[in-house]
């Protein structure tokens, strides 16, 4: 049973409210700890069509759609706002009406002294933000697919090309390989742009199948070192743990780490990959011998779009981000580890008894 005062709290003083309520483009209501609506402001009435006197003693899983209501998607949001501090939510909500709007918003928990007695959420209508970025990506994707067949072509006469040359002729040879390098670069871009636009509909999808790492990685080497002449790569320490993969989709993460590896160590000749055995995973580490990455910069390298500040290097940044989702995907993690000496080390994990 809530104290008078905490009754007070979660329905909002009049100036907590006012200030809210100059939210315009935002709805905010107050939970309690049952899960049903204590305050109910008026860009939540705008949004979502019910009137105060209407929300207030409803439910507060009634926003959601039914779908998400099955899967308890209501009560984690209330979990995970309790366990972490907030919780960020963004997915289909259900109108009055019934009609539904891509809403985005943040739960946080509300306490009176020590003890807990209910959420604050606020969100917003992201409807129209979310169909103009699903129409970039379609193009992305429909643009991407057109480029691989003219891609495809060309990197096939450029290899056909390699095995005709004189190998007397270095400057043509030279040439040759450093347009097969720009092939498989703008290839890689593709599929990562791909992907991306994938992972932003959810559509990401993993073909699993069983490797032994060390062999896995031999294999990637072998491939990779005859068509990138600028670091040699050393395979240090490789487990022979047995993983359940996309193969695909993990050359696209090691290539991903190698070619930023290459890209902020260009001073370098060496590029050192290990794949460590974990207790319940194995782990991969990809290290370069270049400048470092700031501690400031380490919990953003992996978001898309974003680039290490002050550097030249050129790219989207959307290689990174591209390479935690596909590692996410496999229920593994991603992350900058610390090196000693001169360098940076990026690493990805694989659980080793992921089922298929």
């Amino acid at each position: 049973m809530l104290r008078y005062e905490d009754e007070l709290l979660l329905h909002g003083d009049e100036r907590f409210r006012l200030m809210i309520e100059s939210f315009r483009e935002y709805a905010f209501m107050t939970i309690g700890l049952d899960g049903r609506i204590k305050s109910w402001d008026g860009g939540a009435q705008k949004l979502l069509g019910y009137s105060k006197i209407e929300a207030i003693g409803m439910n507060a899983s009634v926003i959601f759609t039914a779908a998400d209501i099955e899967h308890g998607a209501d009560q984690l949001e209330m979990a995970t706002a309790l366990r972490d501090g907030f919780a960020e939510d963004e997915r289909w909500h259900v109108r009055k009406d019934s009609t539904r709007f891509w809403g985005r918003g943040i739960m946080v928990p509300i306490r009176s002294g020590t003890r807990h007695i209910g959420y604050g959420k606020m969100f917003r209508d992201r409807t129209r933000e979310m169909q103009r970025e699903r129409r970039k990506d379609d193009f992305v994707s429909i643009a991407g697919h057109e480029l691989r067949t003219p891609l495809s072509i060309l990197k096939s006469n450029i290899e056909l090309l390699l095995l005709a040359q004189n190998r007397e002729d270095d400057s043509s040879l030279r040439a040759l390989h450093l347009m097969n390098e720009q092939v498989d670069r703008i290839s890689q871009l593709i599929a990562d742009l791909l992907d991306m636009s994938k992972i932003a509909t959810g559509q990401i999808m993993l073909n699993l199948t069983p490797v032994r790492l060390d062999h896995f990685l031999k294999e990637w080497a072998s491939h990779y070192q005859s068509i990138s002449k600028s670091h040699a790569i050393h395979l240090i320490k490789l487990t022979e743990a047995e993983v359940s993969i996309d193969k695909q989709k993990i050359i696209q993460v090691v290539n991903n780490l190698v070619s930023n590896a290459m890209k902020y160590s260009p001073e370098s000749e060496r590029v050192d990959i290990s794949a460590l055995n974990k207790r319940d995973y194995a782990e991969v580490q990809v290290r370069d011998y270049g400048s470092g990455i700031p501690m400031t910069e380490r919990a953003k390298i992996f978001d898309r779009f974003y680039r290490i500040k002050g550097t030249r290097e050129g790219g989207l940044g959307i290689g990174l981000y591209v390479a935690a989702e596909i590692v996410k995907a496999h229920g593994g993690t991603i992350g900058v580890a610390d090196t000693k000496g001169k360098g940076a080390t990026l690493y990805f994990t694989i659980p080793k008894k992921r089922a298929l």
